[in-house]
């Protein structure tokens, strides 16, 4: 059975984890669709706005050159994304032939709220499961999971793995 499977990217070293770490578990190359989704964040909608990306705070016609930094940078991401399945599948002991074409979609967004903005987005494309990389969390919070991974976990309509690098 063909299944659907969503890859969120924030440009770390644990979702590029978890980008291998499907492939390598849970993708059929030959079969299944991979969707890859980075999602720029942007503070929520006031006058005066904070940049997760720069560290700056904005002001008016600042949050539009913001909300293209941001998906220029997401864009950035998936296409490392891309790079690390070719890398992936090129480092396998195969033979020439036997290189898998994985059908592979790239989207890439920003939101001020990346963990509503990936649900409904899994929701709309009909995932079947949602891979996730976990960053690691503060002595403080070590039994929880982040937010985003929280969020999706409890929220979206599909079976949500998320992955931690050793």
């Amino acid at each position: 059975m063909r299944k659907k499977y969503l890859i969120t990217l924030d440009g770390s070293d644990h979702s590029e984890y978890s980008l291998l770490w499907a492939l390598e578990n849970l993708v059929d190359p030959q079969n299944d669709i991979l969707l890859l989704l980075s999602v720029g964040v942007l503070p929520a909608g006031t006058p005066c706005e904070y940049s997760a990306v720069t560290r700056n705070i904005l002001y008016g016609s600042d949050v539009a050159k913001e909300r293209q930094k941001a998906e220029e940078y997401a864009r950035e991401v998936v296409n490392n994304g891309k790079k690390l399945i070719t890398n992936f599948f090129a480092t396998q002991e195969r033979g020439q032939n036997e290189i898998p074409s994985l059908n592979v979609e790239c989207f890439v967004n920003s939101s001020s709220d990346p963990a509503r903005y990936i649900v409904d987005f899994s929701k709309k494309q009909k995932v079947d499961v949602i891979v996730m990389g976990h960053r690691g969390t503060s002595l403080r919070n070590v039994n929880k999971i982040g937010m985003v991974s929280q969020h999706c976990l409890h929220s979206a309509g599909c079976t949500v793995v998320i992955t931690k690098k050793k």
